[in-house]
């Protein structure tokens, strides 16, 4: 009996050995990611423009050269937000 505890207990003191290394091994992968120079953003180009330059869609982007490709958070960007007026008024109406 005792010899069935010794082994029970050894597979216990593994498992959790075994968990904790995994989550060690996360942490680390997680951490080089997040941080090594080889995830950052290197150039920021934007096509299809026709009303906007490019300067203003990249400062309304939120992040610029530098940034961390795992750190962007790409729903809380928004670029649609520029707003347009058409200036036109209807032919032949008269100003009152």
């Amino acid at each position: 009996m005792k010899l069935a505890k010794i082994i029970r207990l050894a597979q216990i003191t593994m498992v959790i050995a075994g968990v904790l290394g995994f989550c060690w091994g996360a942490y680390e992968v997680i951490f080089y990611l997040t941080t090594a120079p080889r995830f950052e953003v290197r150039k920021l180009s934007v096509s299809g423009l026709k009303r906007v330059e490019e300067n203003q869609v990249l400062a309304k982007a939120g992040f610029e050269v530098g940034t961390n490709v795992f750190r962007v958070k790409l729903d809380q960007i928004n670029v649609k937000s520029f707003n347009y007026h058409s200036h036109a008024s209807p032919v032949g109406s008269s100003a009152l």
